[in-house]
């Protein structure tokens, strides 16, 4: 999976891709020729997908051996009071994974990192989740009152021989959690998804390439 407009880090490949505007839900906006996503509804002129997943996927899987990595920028603004909602996900899944659900963090092929209300923290949490199960969860905002916003930025580096897909804090160079034992034997799509215009406003956008200036592929354990 290396094409000419990939950026390589060593043996890293930070793949050219965007998102695939063909795919998106009508629930999202896609913006910025294929880079950002947001949750304020309207669909792409000439889409609607009629999959279940309220997001949209990615031009190219991760299909070969080898190691990818890409970022995604995060930013979002609470404006009603939010109860047991999910505002975003980013990951990999099947193909076949967005036609079942909303969203793909329930799937047994699929691997995402997600803000959700935390009824542990009481607040908005940075997630990892896989077939229904949070793996790690950390406090993005103090409270998720009315007014509060957030600014982040994950990175995904995905390892195909490992069986790993390692979730970065890429704000901080560190890693927030190592998905194990994931499964490509079939290609796994990037995916992204905007949930809940009704409380936030929620932007995804996508650093691929060139775009990655700085690998945080090195992140500290």
């Amino acid at each position: 999976m290396c094409h000419h407009n990939d950026r390589v880090y060593g043996d890293c490949v930070c793949p050219n891709f965007a998102m695939d505007g063909s795919t998106i839900h009508e629930t999202n906006l896609l913006m910025n020729c294929g880079k950002t996503l947001t949750n304020c509804g309207g669909s792409t002129a000439g889409h609607k997908r009629s999959g279940k997943y309220h997001g949209i996927i990615g031009t190219r899987p991760f299909a070969t051996p080898g190691k990818f990595y890409f970022e995604v920028d995060i930013k979002f603004t609470i404006y009603r009071r939010l109860q047991d909602k999910l505002l975003f996900e980013i990951g990999v899944a099947r193909r076949e994974e967005t036609e079942r659900n909303h969203t793909v963090s329930g799937s047994k092929y699929g691997w995402v990192v997600c803000a959700s209300t935390c009824s542990f923290c009481k607040t908005i949490c940075l997630q990892t989740l896989h077939n229904r199960k949070v793996k790690r969860h950390k406090p993005l905002i103090p409270k998720s009152d009315p007014g509060n916003s957030c600014l982040a930025k994950v990175g995904i580096f995905i390892d195909t021989r490992a069986h790993q897909m390692v979730v970065i804090d890429a704000k901080q160079k560190s890693l927030f959690y190592r998905f194990k034992n994931v499964d490509y034997s079939q290609p796994l799509w990037p995916v992204f998804g905007t949930y809940n215009s009704g409380c936030a406003s929620v932007k995804l956008t996508t650093r691929t390439a060139r775009d990655v200036l700085v690998p945080s592929i090195y992140f500290k354990e």
